[in-house]
């Protein structure tokens, strides 16, 4: 480790865990801070994977690629190179994926080397149990329940 220039690496099967965020790679690089913060962290792999929870009520985010670069302090995360990641059940594939860990805002611009994908599904219908309908009570008499009155106004009786 490179105290002095805030730098440490880890190299092999390296796991970092933090809460619910989970960082896998071949290859490590911490970068710290004057304050001794971690302002960087930098993943390699084949591929780099990165998990997290954002909140206890949501989905998993999963994405991997071959480099990760992680700003805690910004909470922003990159994946470089055959990126892609999943957020309730959408999935995105590009050259370069952003994701901030707060906002869960993902942006996944063109490149150029290629083109992003993003499949996206529908949202689920919101159903409501607790659905109150108001009708005037005179809309649900007896009498404005029965069959529809079929005749018409302006027939003509054949019967004289």
């Amino acid at each position: 480790m490179e105290y002095k220039q805030g730098l440490a690496t880890y190299e092999g099967h390296v796991i970092v865990d933090q809460g619910t965020r989970h960082l896998t790679a071949d290859t490590l690089i911490i970068h710290r801070n004057t304050l001794g913060k971690i302002d960087k962290m930098t993943a390699y792999g084949k591929p780099a994977v990165f998990k997290t929870l954002p909140k206890p009520d949501n989905q998993w985010v999963n994405g991997h690629s071959l480099i990760i670069y992680f700003y805690p302090i910004d909470h922003n995360l990159e994946l470089l190179h055959q990126a892609y990641l999943t957020q309730s059940g959408n999935s995105f594939t590009g050259d370069k994926i952003t994701y901030n860990t707060l906002t869960e805002i993902i942006n996944s611009p063109d490149s150029e080397t290629g083109q992003s994908l993003m499949v996206l599904q529908p949202p689920e219908p919101k159903t409501n149990s607790n659905l109150k309908i108001n009708t005037p009570s005179h809309a649900l008499s007896s009498s404005n329940l029965s069959s529809p009155n079929l005749s018409s106004q302006n027939s003509e009786s054949t019967n004289d």
